[in-house]
């Protein structure tokens, strides 16, 4: 099943998602991975009260994983209802699955509010919102807005939390519109790359760093000669 990091993850470089998936264990360390992960969950938790009343899908399983098939289901059951704010909003179209951070409605329709606890708008960022509007449209509901929800770097702490003030929400409806036309043909691609059963033949490119520095730069680069320490 592709996700939306599946699919970012593709857009890099597609032997950086067949690795992720049948070759984790080759992927370098990160010791930072741990605490942004931590800061990003507090992050997203504080986001999900920025409309005020919402509704969180995520379920879990008996070993600890997603439910992702009831968070679907549950998610189905609001929109029916016409529930203004879902968190973790869940989708699957031909088995390409995406969860929405924020999904608000608006009109005679749904936003898209993707969170990031970083500062400012980022390609990769736009990647990802991208591919939720291909699945969320094709899941048959109607997508009026698309937007980021990033950090203020002007925000300043006066002892009481103001989230209006803590997050600002970046319209970017353009950037994802120029973006949206290439996800089918990379949608289609990546679930190729992901249903081979050999490593895809690469050689390294701008896409072992940018956007991120690839996890698996040095496995790919194990062929390239080292300097002799003397």
């Amino acid at each position: 099943m592709l996700s939306k990091s599946k699919y970012c993850a593709f857009v890099q470089c597609p032997k950086n998602l067949w690795l992720g998936v049948n070759r984790p264990e080759l992927a370098a360390a990160d010791p930072s991975a741990e605490s942004r992960m931590k800061e990003g969950n507090v992050i997203g938790d504080l986001a999900m009260q920025l409309f005020g009343d919402f509704v969180e899908v995520t379920a879990y399983k008996e070993d600890g994983g997603l439910d992702l098939s009831k968070m679907i289901g549950r998610t189905k059951a609001l929109i029916m209802h016409e529930q203004p704010v879902i968190c973790e909003a869940s989708f699957s179209y031909n088995g390409d699955y995406c969860a929405v951070d924020i999904l608000k409605r608006e009109g005679d329709g749904y936003a898209i509010y993707e969170v990031k606890s970083s500062t400012g708008a980022k390609d990769v960022y736009i990647t990802d919102i991208a591919y939720q509007k291909y699945v969320l449209e094709h899941s048959g509901v109607k997508v009026v807005g698309t937007y980021l929800v990033c950090i203020n770097s002007d925000y300043v702490f006066d002892g009481e939390l103001k989230l209006d003030e803590l997050f600002e929400i970046v319209d970017v409806a353009c950037d994802v519109e120029a973006e949206i036309g290439s996800v089918e043909a990379n949608v289609k691609e990546a679930n190729r790359v992901l249903s081979g059963k050999y490593e895809p033949e690469l050689d390294l490119s701008m896409g072992c760093h940018k956007p991120y520095k690839c996890a698996f730069f040095k496995y790919c680069s194990r062929h390239l000669p080292t300097p002799s320490v003397f």
